[in-house]
């Protein structure tokens, strides 16, 4: 295990002690040890170094050589007034970086912790505070009771139909990472309407998303404005038409189709050029196959760099 050393930083004449959110239990306190092998990840104790270190936390031994962010230091969440908490970036955040890498919690785990009650919505019991934030979302909108798992900081982060960020799942943990540039100061929101699953349930799409906009109403009191992108009439179209790119891409070049994964790509920076608003830009096909893989076929750079260490091909070791 990496060896820690304290977060403290002394000035020459006014010694000052920057406060840190433990990595494991996310609580906040001055003079926090730091990962020896990152530099960044903060722990109140060598207790929960060890468990974040290991399958009970983060599995860190993986992700400590990864350029992940952390809170204090990259984002945090504040306080707006008028609007509540909102996470925010403390620095330019490139697209594709890690924002947040955190293991989720069942219910068995969740039901205990001080941190459940402080989820939306307010004034709901834990069971139902649970169901609102868990990932359990493949079999959406028919999900069983108190199923998935539920990301404690991940779960804190507001809704957007414009998201600028993304997550997904690798083994038990979820990966929040950047769609575009977020500049510092800027709000990182991701979408709670589960677009890419728009090809795999068995609603019709216009069914799909006005469901989808009832569970927006009933579980997070979110009404989106008339002037919002999702108002948009080719809204749903454009998103259906993403997710079966995508698919598309991930399905060909599985396949070893390189020339249909290939046209699949130049299909999909055409349709991002034309539609910002609703994808952001993408101008490289490297970019797309990134985002097709990362969202869809779960390929994250935690594994694309231990293939990178050990393939010899050249497009592998592409920076």
């Amino acid at each position: 295990m990496a060896t820690s050393s304290s977060t403290t930083d002394t000035g020459p004449s006014n010694p000052t002690v920057l406060k840190r959110h433990c990595a494991f239990c996310l609580k906040q306190s001055s003079g926090l040890m730091k990962c020896g092998g990152c530099k960044k990840r903060a722990y109140c104790s060598t207790k929960c170094q060890k468990l974040d270190w290991g399958t009970s936390g983060q599995c860190h031994r993986i992700w400590c050589k990864l350029d992940c962010c952390e809170e204090d230091i990259d984002w945090k969440f504040q306080e707006v007034p008028g609007k509540g908490l909102r996470l925010v970036a403390l620095r330019d955040i490139s697209p594709l970086t890690r924002i947040i890498v955190e293991r989720g919690y069942t219910w068995d785990e969740a039901r205990n912790n001080p941190l459940l009650a402080h989820l939306k919505p307010p004034n709901e019991s834990l069971e139902k505070k649970f169901e609102n934030n868990s990932t359990q979302m493949e079999s959406y909108p028919l999900r069983e009771k108190l199923a998935g798992s539920v990301f404690f900081n991940i779960s804190r982060i507001n809704h957007s139909c414009e998201p600028n960020s993304d997550a997904w799942k690798v083994d038990n943990n979820s990966v929040l990472y950047s769609k575009c540039l977020i500049r510092k100061g800027e709000e990182i929101c991701f979408s709670f309407r589960h677009l890419t699953l728009i090809t795999w349930t068995k609603l019709p799409p216009v069914l799909f998303l006005h469901y989808n906009s009832l569970m927006l109403q009933a579980n997070w009191s979110i009404f989106c404005p008339k002037d919002c992108v999702c108002q948009t009439s080719n809204y749903l179209e454009v998103a259906t038409e993403t997710q079966k790119l995508k698919i598309e891409i991930v399905e060909s070049g599985r396949d070893g189709n390189f020339d249909q994964m290939l046209h699949a790509c130049k299909e999909f920076l055409a349709l991002s050029k034309s539609q910002p608003r609703l994808l952001g830009i993408e101008k490289t096909i490297i970019g797309v196959l990134q985002r097709a893989y990362t969202r869809n076929w779960k390929v994250t750079v935690y594994n694309s760099r231990r293939h990178k260490e050990n393939c010899r091909h050249s497009h592998c070791n592409l920076q």
